[in-house]
């Protein structure tokens, strides 16, 4: 795909906290990550572009990670809280 719909993205949810770690390979377009602990931004890295394989890791063990198109997360700082409802 090209992107994601505006203001949209992929959740991961993670079982076990960790420093996970996300690469850029075989993405389309660039995008944000937002790294997430218990409800909380940990951290977020900008504008990731398309195939960079240099991984990317959270400041402190997470278990959610958000990805939305480059910009989106523009706002987000580390100390926000987060509402994940699970449907």
């Amino acid at each position: 795909r090209p992107s994601f719909p505006q203001k949209q993205g992929m959740l991961f949810l993670f079982d076990i906290s960790d420093r996970h770690s996300f690469w850029m390979k075989g993405m389309q377009f660039p995008i944000d990550i937002i790294f997430i602990r218990d409800s909380v931004v940990d951290s977020v890295a900008m504008n990731r572009q398309p195939n960079d394989l240099n991984p990317v890791f959270p400041q402190y063990p997470v278990n959610a990670v958000l990805e939305v198109n480059a910009g989106e997360a523009w706002d987000v700082r580390p100390g926000d809280r987060v509402e994940i409802v699970r449907r």
